[in-house]
């Protein structure tokens, strides 16, 4: 009984780790076939058999019979009948097992019994980890083809781009997704500049990995390198673990860094450093590491004008701006004003619980007289608290938007003298900035000057070319 019960164990040892009934027979075989000459060892829809020097061994469940029974019946094992779910055990575990063999091998009636439960037991997991891994695949699979359909609806209706001005931005957009190129976008604060990049990333061969998003601004000085290359345990006082930094984790997919014109002249050597040799070193950390991200930047600011004045590192610049798609500001899309307030209302009625109001001509009327300096995002603001004032029941337009939209702005006549001369000297040079005959020589600036003060007035040059 002691080689028995070793051979249980040998048999223990060897199947713990099966996870699958191809894996579970090799244990088995090879703990049996060390023992005794077996030809061959198989799993059959009948049940577990092995073979050796003719003589087949089978396992046999014996069934549970009543007391005035003579006898026990039993039929092979089955894994897997197709009346049973998927994932029910095919052996009850009352039901002693036994292992049927030829009268010429004497095993102790004990051991046989042992070892067709310990078989037994293996097959029911094998059979449960490979039924959750079946459907762990068909999960993957399904979440495979949902985000091809999710890429087949097209953009939706969270942008709205039927201006002139918002269809030329959405087709640079459209058209740089299919690349790897580190894309640039420009334009005012609230013109949707992340929305753009989630639509640059979803329509993109990455889409199936993380987008993720770092706000430039918000991240202290002493905290750029974490938050963008993680660091090590026990790097700095308080790192009691491990921190992923966001190039890390956008590894093989898209790095979003808003607001990059806010990072300090130290951040911009580290972060043109990674760009250029595609690899982070986590701070506490020796090792480099490989990192593979698609970049999009983006910026109210004139990265240029700040080149120019000696605040933006030039070499990062051009890291930069490989490809940019300037964003034009709300006042601009003439068309896009009403189809946006819609989409808006829809989205804000479900946010607050309320039923969604149409919009009365007088109160678009209204909306469209605004100049809206803070874009979506103070229409987005102004529509949440008309639907609040309205109770669910209509839009109720708050009176300090009148207000606003009656009284000009300080400084507004100025502005609007600015942008004329800018304006007429775009269209003298038919869009031209730089060089000899452009419109930063005929107003006497630095083309950096001059395209900072064209991204603070929302003037496109593409619309004088």
């Amino acid at each position: 009984m002691t080689r028995d019960l070793v051979l249980l164990g040998d048999l223990l040892a060897a199947t713990k780790d099966a996870h699958s009934p191809r894996a579970l027979l090799q244990s088995i075989a090879t703990v049996l076939g060390s023992r005794w000459p077996l030809t061959r060892i198989e799993l059959r829809s009948a049940g577990l058999v092995a073979e050796r020097a003719g003589t087949e061994w089978r396992l046999i469940e014996t069934r549970e019979v009543s007391a005035t029974a003579p006898e026990r019946a039993s039929s092979p094992v089955e894994l897997a009948s197709s009346s049973r779910s998927p994932v029910e055990p095919a052996i009850s575990p009352s039901s002693p097992v036994e292992l049927a063999i030829s009268p010429s091998v004497e095993l102790a009636a004990e051991f046989s019994r042992a070892l067709g439960h310990v078989i037994t037991s293996v097959l029911r997991h094998c059979e449960v980890v490979h039924r959750v891994a079946q459907l762990s695949r068909r999960a993957h699979t399904e979440n495979r083809d949902l985000r091809a359909d999710l890429q087949r609806l097209g953009a939706g209706p969270e942008i709205i781009a039927r201006s002139t001005a918002m269809r030329g931005a959405m087709s640079r957009a459209t058209l740089v997704a299919r690349h790897t190129s580190n894309v640039l976008l420009l334009g005012e604060s609230g013109t949707g500049k992340e929305v753009v990049a989630r639509e640059i990333h979803r329509l993109s061969a990455r889409s199936h990995r993380a987008l993720v998003q770092v706000n430039c601004g918000a991240i202290p000085a002493g905290l750029f390198e974490s938050e963008l290359f993680g660091h090590e345990r026990g790097a700095f006082t308080g790192a009691d673990r491990k921190h992923v930094g966001a190039f890390e984790r956008a590894h093989r997919g898209t790095l979003f860094l808003d607001e990059v014109g806010e990072l300090s002249a130290a951040a911009q050597v580290k972060l043109l450093r990674v760009l250029q040799e595609r690899q982070i070193h986590r701070v506490g950390g020796e090792a480099p590491i490989d990192v593979d991200v698609r970049l999009i930047a983006a910026t109210n600011r004139s990265l240029a004008g700040m080149v120019e004045e000696g605040t933006f590192r030039e070499d990062l610049y051009y890291r930069l701006d490989v490809f940019a798609i300037q964003l034009p500001p709300l006042r601009e899309r003439k068309g896009d004003l009403g189809p946006l307030a819609a989409e808006l209302v829809s989205q804000l009625a479900i946010k607050l619980g309320v039923a969604k109001p149409a919009i009365p001509r007088g109160v678009l009327a209204r909306l469209e007289a605004h100049d809206w300096p803070g874009n979506v995002r103070e229409l987005m603001n102004v529509l949440e608290t008309a639907l609040i004032l309205g109770d669910g029941k209509a839009l109720e337009l708050p009176e300090e938007l009148a207000r606003r939209s009656r009284r000009k702005p300080p400084g507004s006549d100025f502005k609007a003298a600015v942008r004329m001369t800018i304006e007429n000297a775009l269209q003298t040079t038919r869009g031209k900035i730089y060089g000899k005959g452009g419109a930063a020589e005929l107003l006497g600036l630095k083309p950096g000057t001059l395209q900072s003060k064209m991204v603070k007035l929302g003037i496109q040059r593409a619309a004088f070319t």
